[in-house]
């Protein structure tokens, strides 16, 4: 019974990720503006 209870837990969890849609991001802006340096910071915990 706790089997059943965990797995339909899980199903219940991943449910919603499983019907969400994805929209492409249009980046035709950043590709016209030609960048020469993309900078990536790490995130910092307070």
């Amino acid at each position: 019974m706790k089997r059943a209870l965990a797995f339909f837990s899980v199903v219940v969890a991943l449910l919603p990720s499983v019907c969400a849609k994805n929209t492409p991001y249009d980046y035709a802006a950043f590709h016209q503006s030609k960048p020469k340096l993309v900078l990536v910071l790490p995130p910092v915990n307070q």
